[in-house]
């Protein structure tokens, strides 16, 4: 196993447990929990809000157990499936890839404009998904992570339940429907942050 495969999942594995162990600590910040809620009290439509400051341990939870589409956040459960990978020595950050334009996808992103048969890396890829919330390499990463379902028995293995990748998903296409391409709740999402 590389040094800095070790390095990540033993940092990120260590975040996650860090969080759960303080959140039993934690206070409402009263002062910022009603500027907040007087923030979106006009707001048309459901919204969720979670902030942790993490020296003082205080908290804000407006719904932050109501799950909501993640968006781009997908890429992060995404992320925690190569690094689960990474360190199963399945992958490798230095690995090679060669891109071929049977992968184009619309959307954001740098990977659309590679020319066909063009080399990168997974280190490459992570940072391009990351930076430019690359669709292309995001689309790519799920697949090298085992997919959907590869990447959703991590999450349910990290604790976070309602944090799951519905597309591309077997059994997954009604959620999908519903809230795209990923799910999460704004409580749990953050614990991935800390």
């Amino acid at each position: 196993m590389e040094l800095n495969s070790l390095f990540y999942e033993n940092n990120f594995l260590t975040r996650i447990c860090v969080y759960f162990s303080a959140a039993v600590c934690q206070k409402v910040d009263k002062k910022l929990d009603a500027l907040i809620r007087k923030e979106v009290a006009g707001f048309n439509g459901e919204i969720g809000v979670y902030v942790h400051h993490l020296k003082r341990n205080k908290e804000v939870a407006i719904n932050a157990d109501t799950v909501f589409p993640t968006a781009s956040i997908v890429k992060v459960p995404i992320l925690a499936g190569v690094f689960d990978k990474i360190s199963k020595g399945a992958l490798k950050l230095s690995q090679e890839f060669v891109y071929d334009t049977s992968r184009l996808y619309g959307g954001s992103g740098l990977m659309q404009f590679y020319k066909d048969s063009a080399t990168t890396d997974l280190s490459t890829m992570i940072s391009l998904m990351l930076t430019y919330s690359d669709n292309i390499t995001s689309i790519w990463l799920q697949q090298l992570s085992g997919g959907g379902i590869a990447i959703n028995k991590v999450m349910d293995d990290l604790g976070l339940k309602n944090t799951k990748v519905n597309s591309r998903t077997e059994g997954r296409l009604d959620i999908w429907k519903k809230y795209g391409w990923g799910q999460t709740t704004p409580g749990k999402c953050q614990s991935c942050f800390n």
